[in-house]
């Protein structure tokens, strides 16, 4: 979510993991990045 309006203090980051089902004794991880920035996205 990108909000235009001041304060500009609120973004929603939904990760969706694979939701395959995982073996007994298997492991799933993920990494996530993110930035700050005052500039309008490119699309949305």
């Amino acid at each position: 979510m990108y909000r235009t309006e001041a304060p500009y203090n609120q973004l929603n980051l939904d990760i969706l993991p694979n939701q395959d089902p995982l073996a007994p004794g298997e492991s799933r991880a993920a990494t996530v990045k993110y930035y700050v920035t005052r500039k309008k996205p490119k699309r949305l």
